[in-house]
């Protein structure tokens, strides 16, 4: 095979322009993609004082080159898990000694606290909210985003590579 046969059927992968082609397509996928993302797993967050859903941020790495959706409240993994997200206010439970079995002071504190310890080893439902709401999004996110991305890339470099192409058999 010739050398401008290769050069023809490689094209623009080697050239310098693929790293700038590639960050421009990302520029514009990878930021939409993530907000999208951050919405559904706000909507499939389960709800009690919201706190949760604002705690889940999309962050965007330097360029928007990537990125990844956190959340930053300790409790939204147990709770997505099915797991307790801690214990229980101790003070309803202590009242609730006193009436109920009628221990008082001290002795009803250490009660209550063992009845919360207690409740907070006890396995709830799963919320599967986070792992969930990830698997249904991957196709898409594919299809919607990351799809395009790399169709544009193809397009892109099959110009240059074009160029290329005229560039060698002058």
């Amino acid at each position: 095979m010739s050398l401008e046969a290769t050069v023809n059927m490689i094209g623009a992968i080697w050239t310098v322009e693929k790293y700038q082609v590639i960050r421009e397509a990302n520029k514009e996928a990878f930021p939409a993609a993530l907000r999208h993302l951050e919405r559904e797993l706000k909507s499939a967050a389960p709800v009690a004082t919201g706190k949760l859903q604002d705690s889940i941020n999309a962050v965007h790495f330097p360029d928007n080159q990537g990125g990844k959706v956190v959340n930053e409240m300790w409790q939204g993994i147990p709770i997505d898990a099915g797991s307790a997200a801690g214990f229980r206010p101790v003070e309803p439970i202590r009242e609730w000694v006193e009436v109920k079995l009628g221990i008082t002071g001290d002795e009803a504190k250490r009660v209550a606290h063992a009845i919360a310890y207690d409740h907070s080893l006890l396995d709830r439902d799963p919320a599967k909210f986070w792992w969930a709401t990830f698997d249904r999004m991957v196709p898409v996110l594919n299809s919607q985003y990351l799809d395009r991305v790399g169709s544009s890339i193809v397009k892109k470099m099959e110009k240059s590579s074009k160029k290329t192409t005229k560039r060698v058999s002058r």
